[in-house]
């Protein structure tokens, strides 16, 4: 008896996992029919994973994902027509993992770059919180110039200073690349006031503004070379202690302009600092993919003038690179290789 109603149960969750297959692949077909293809795809998708064996419906499958391929495709041009670029790119990525095949879609990858900017903020918190009112919530967070006009904004960790911001570009030339720079440094606050509501405020330490060069002269060598790791290049930015800079208090309007020589950046304004500029631009071009350092800014604040200063840290040793660090995060490691690295000067 009790042999009988165990085969009895097997039968039962049988003839519901054939059910529930047969009905994805109904309710698939009947969506297909009625051209809403998106969703077809989503019912094929899961009677696949119920039954991946099954050569009916793979074909299903497949030929859905073609039709969504295609019209990601024109939802892709018009995306790229309105300058809206992430929702393009995301597009593009969708295309390619429906349909490989799509030569257009191949070319269109080709145009475009995807770009790590991080860098290391070091200061003492317990000066920010002797300075500013109890808040529910706070946030250090860098504010960054993008050549396209955007303002990009990242968080720094409390642990251990860094921050990692992602960007995109489309159709944009190497030299366009080295116009990042730094805007702003702050803390965003939440309060919440009498009444309960939540209120944002931005308390600025470093504020360069939205920099733009007075002139970018001269050409960024585009000759490929070998693949490179980034890791294996770091001891060349190593320096002299003697080559420490002062403590800078960035003036209310910074006016610079750029220099292109071959392998170097060159930053040139009658302050002779460059902490708004980033440290390294490495290009791999071949990937479509940059990592811009900004390597390590210290922070302090003068009691007396009521003023943050900014130096940028001068890697005497190894252990003053943060890149250690930033490189276990594996989610980043796609970025850490090079064709080209153009090293910021004055």
């Amino acid at each position: 008896m009790l042999e009988f109603k165990h085969s009895a149960w097997l039968v039962l969750i049988l003839l519901l996992v054939i059910t529930g297959c047969s009905l994805h692949y109904d309710t698939g077909k009947e969506l297909e029919s009625e051209g809403r293809y998106e969703e077809a795809s989503i019912e094929y998708h899961r009677a696949f994973v119920d039954d991946p064996d099954d050569l009916e419906i793979q074909e299903a499958l497949q030929r859905v994902h073609r039709k969504v391929a295609e019209e990601n495709l024109v939802r892709y041009r018009e995306y790229l027509e309105k300058k809206q670029y992430h929702k393009a790119f995301s597009r593009l990525q969708s295309i390619l993992r429906q349909n490989p095949e799509i030569g257009e879609a191949q070319e269109e990858l080709k145009h475009w770059t995807r770009i790590l900017l991080t860098g290391k903020i070091e200061f003492e918190f317990k000066t920010i919180g002797m300075n500013l009112r109890l808040a529910e919530k706070m946030e250090l967070q860098v504010h960054l110039n993008s050549p396209s006009g955007e303002l990009l904004r990242g968080e720094v960790s409390y642990e251990n200073g860094i921050f990692s911001v992602e960007d995109l570009l489309y159709k944009t030339p190497r030299e366009k690349l080295s116009e990042y720079t730094l805007n702003t440094i702050g803390l965003e606050l939440h309060r919440r006031d009498s009444r309960g509501f939540t209120k944002e405020q931005f308390e600025r330490f470093i504020y360069f503004r939205t920099l733009i060069p007075g002139s970018v002269e001269g050409r960024l060598n585009g000759i490929i070379e070998s693949v490179k790791k980034v890791a294996d290049q770091r001891s060349n930015l190593l320096q002299k202690p003697e080559s420490e800079l002062k403590d800078w208090f960035p003036p209310r309007l910074v006016r610079y302009q750029m220099l292109l020589d071959e392998n170097q950046i060159r930053i040139l304004s009658s302050e002779k600092r460059r902490e708004f500029a980033p440290e390294v631009l490495y290009l791999n071009s071949t990937s479509g993919r940059a990592f811009i350092d900004f390597g390590v800014l210290e922070l302090k604040r003068d009691e007396n003038r009521k003023k943050w200063s900014i130096r940028r840290k001068t890697m005497v040793r190894n252990s003053d690179d943060y890149f250690t660090e930033l490189s276990r995060n594996l989610a980043l490691s796609r970025y850490f290789q090079y064709e080209q690295a153009y090293r910021y000067v004055n």
